[in-house]
């Protein structure tokens, strides 16, 4: 009996140890199965960094979320492979970063006009237009519109205020600015480095550079005079007769916002005020090249010497506008002049690391 109990024993013993083997050869190791996903997980992050050349990284704490979902634990039961190496898997967060020296182009000055803007009191203002300078790798810390008079200093206008690198800005000059005179505009910008390098082709951090200045525009007056006729005074029989002459006042009409103008004949030494102004026909003068008049204000030395075939200057002078082909827009690649020139691919300071760890055994290979 006995005997009979050790056979069954040894048999049930030999087939526990044929199993053994049988699924040793035929069943599936677990820590291979685990070794697939592995590879799996890195062939997903080999496409996502081929994907990710050039792409905004974004929020660094949701990249952090996106890198660690591949090895994240799922069930308390349940522990990936690598979590048994000798030498964990791991990734590195690291930055892209640009390495471009600064660049900063020049801003525009596109259009200079005049503008008058009817109130009390009423105004007349220089409206200056055009595009901001634009930098690359740096910022704007200042920005000013400045103005000229005939060959003078530059003197500022005023800031341009806020805005994109490249946008338009639109400033009024009205401040200090006589009548009659012409001025010329010019855009000034500096920037600073935001990345501790050099301007291109510069040996500092900071760079200011100016636009090209408009023409000169007139500020006008409200009103001009205009001598169009004369007739010299004489003596005719026993008579002196005055001399004649026709005046013309040209004026801005604030109701219609546009020049208009009265006209009047004029006796020489006569006391009446031409046009309810001021002013009457004193003299006229043949001595003139060309001949013209003196005409006289109520105040002492206040004198308007007029020759005729001499135009007044305009009340509304025409705009001026740059040729620029990026104010124009005649130009296909005027909205790219706004742009720097190509600057070399940033410099790749960093990238995902691939998760390490030994061989495909349960615990790295090599233990």
């Amino acid at each position: 009996m006995q005997q009979k109990i050790d056979k069954v024993a040894i048999a049930i013993a030999v087939l526990i140890i044929l199993g053994g083997i049988i699924w040793t050869f035929f069943g599936e190791d677990p820590g291979s199965v685990f070794a697939k996903e592995i590879e799996g997980y890195r062939d997903d992050i080999d496409l996502t960094t081929s994907q990710q050349t050039g792409v905004d990284l974004g929020d660094p704490e949701a990249l952090d979320d996106a890198l660690r979902e591949k090895f994240r634990v799922e069930s308390p039961g349940r522990f990936p492979e690598w979590s048994f190496y000798r030498r964990p898997a791991t990734y590195t967060f690291k930055i892209i970063a640009d390495r471009s020296p600064p660049v900063l182009l020049s801003g525009k000055v596109c259009r200079v006009e005049v503008v008058r803007v009817p109130g009390d009191p009423h105004r007349t203002l220089h409206r200056v237009t055009g595009f901001r300078g634009n930098p690359e790798n740096a910022k704007i810390i200042a920005e000013v519109l400045e103005h000229q008079l005939g060959d003078g200093e530059w003197e500022e206008v005023g800031p341009v205020g806020t805005g994109e690198g490249g946008s338009s800005y639109e400033i009024d000059a009205e401040q200090g600015l006589r009548p009659g005179e012409s001025y010329s505009y010019r855009l000034l910008t500096r920037a600073s480095s935001k990345n501790d390098m050099n301007f291109s082709g510069e040996s500092s951090k900071v760079k200011t550079t100016t636009s090209d200045p408009s023409e000169p525009m007139l500020y006008p007056f409200d009103q001009s005079w205009e001598v169009t006729a004369l007739q010299p005074g004489g003596v005719v029989g026993d008579k002196v007769e005055p001399g004649r002459a026709t005046v013309v006042l040209h004026f801005w009409d604030w109701d219609l916002m546009k020049t208009d103008r009265n006209t009047r004949t004029a006796t020489e030494g006569s006391p009446e005020k031409l046009f309810g102004s001021q002013y009457s026909l004193h003299l006229i003068r043949m001595d003139l090249n060309p001949a013209g008049v003196k005409l006289k204000g109520d105040a002492r030395g206040d004198v308007l010497t007029l020759q005729k075939g001499i135009k007044p200057l305009p009340l509304d002078p025409p705009a001026w506008e740059s040729e620029d082909p990026a104010c124009t827009g005649k130009d296909e690649q005027a909205g790219q002049e706004q742009q720097p020139n190509e600057t070399p691919p940033p410099t790749v300071v960093g990238e995902v690391e691939k998760p390490t760890g030994g061989g495909g055994g349960l615990f790295g290979g090599d233990d």
